[in-house]
């Protein structure tokens, strides 16, 4: 019987190859990007698993690997608290770090299961103050439905 982790690696990469159903479903929200992390074998680190946007194609992020350790950046730190965070302006906060791009609103959601992490959703907006309680709502309704599958 395969990992929760591989259940979910699986979803994943099944709604990714199918971007119709990623594109409405990031579109209604307005997003103009999300990834999906999930933790290495011995559990270092998470790695980008899934996406949409500039680097949502599985060329992308087999093209240029996105990493990330705990108490590192954004992902880092949710990573350590297990808790959702919303932040309205990056420049303001001192655990964003730019990657390709420099962004000004993200939203990092846990994905959780038995009382532990196993991914991470995250997404990125190109202006201030985009990401509401809704669309926190929304993104935690998701990590909690993929971690129960």
């Amino acid at each position: 019987m395969p990992s929760n982790q591989q259940s979910i690696t699986l979803f994943l990469l099944t709604l990714m190859r199918n971007r119709d159903v990623a594109k409405r479903l990031i579109g209604r929200l307005g997003f103009v990007d999300c990834m999906m992390c999930l933790w290495n074998d011995d559990k270092t680190r998470m790695l980008q698993k899934a996406g949409f946007g500039p680097k949502g194609s599985i060329e992308e992020i087999r093209k240029q690997l996105f990493d990330v350790m705990p108490r590192q950046g954004v992902l880092g730190h949710v990573m350590q608290a297990n808790e959702p965070l919303l932040i309205s302006d990056t420049c303001k906060d001192e655990l964003y770090r730019p990657d390709e791009m420099e962004r000004l609103s993200e939203i990092t959601v846990p994905v959780i299961y038995n009382d532990e992490l196993i991914g991470i959703i995250d997404s990125e907006y190109p202006d201030k103050n985009f990401y509401t309680t809704r669309h926190l709502q929304i993104l935690g309704t998701i990590a909690r439905l993929m971690g129960n599958k």
